[in-house]
């Protein structure tokens, strides 16, 4: 992707939406970049131009303020990770967020924080919001 902006502009508009909507205390910075559409449709164009968003809101603690002192209750989702010959599973493309996604509702509809989830092979690869092995 050329995108038109450098990464120095990409961080002043991170630190610019911080500011602008005071959240100092924590927030969750999500700057996107999309290949837009110049005609709606499923086959993306190599002219379609490069869009950049930069989102941001309040937010604490991922898994709560008790989390940090008292730990949380996890469990092996039946949901596996993303096989790394299906998708590019290291980008931070929006479609790989589903996965998590499955992964945090199962574990919370059984009464769990967290639900933690294996590759193909069955080792233990991250968590549904985080990569707990780094």
């Amino acid at each position: 992707m050329n995108i038109a902006y450098s990464e120095n502009e990409i961080i002043e508009a991170c630190r610019k939406i911080v500011s602008v909507n005071d959240l100092h205390s924590g927030a969750y910075i999500r700057p996107i970049a999309f290949r837009g559409y110049n005609d709606l449709g499923l086959h993306a164009s190599m002219d379609d131009d490069i869009e950049v968003v930069v989102a941001a809101w309040e937010w604490g603690t991922y898994l709560g303020a008790d989390a940090l002192e008292n730990g949380v209750d996890v469990c092996i989702s039946s949901w596996n990770r993303n096989a790394p010959n299906t998708i590019p599973v290291m980008a931070k493309a929006s479609g790989n967020y589903l996965s998590g996604t499955l992964v945090a509702i199962e574990a919370k509809e059984n009464g769990y924080d967290e639900g933690i989830c294996l590759d193909s092979d069955g080792f233990v690869s991250e968590g549904a919001g985080e990569n707990s092995l780094w």
